[in-house]
């Protein structure tokens, strides 16, 4: 998305899961602006059934917000990468 990510992360650490992602992407940014709100939403997944929503949602993201017509159009989503493994 081009204003905001999506992750589905296995982590017993979740804001030290965080302050890493957000370091290393900044340091590989050197960019002297504010990249990242102060705040994150989580949401713990309790099942398969819960994983399953929560990456449908992620991958159809790019379609709602109009960017691509199939989410295994959109280059920079999961759902691209298993679409090109399989070809």
């Amino acid at each position: 998305m081009p204003d905001h990510i999506h992750l589905l992360l296995t982590t017993e650490n979740l804001p030290n899961a965080m302050k890493h992602i957000r370091g290393g992407f900044s340091h590989d940014l050197a960019s002297k602006h504010e990249v990242w709100q102060p705040d994150y939403d989580d949401r713990q997944i309790f099942s398969e059934k819960d994983h399953l929503n929560a990456r449908n949602y992620i991958h159809q993201n790019p379609v709602r917000a109009s960017l691509v017509v199939n989410a295994e159009d959109y280059p920079y989503s999961s759902a691209f990468r298993a679409k090109s493994s399989e070809g």
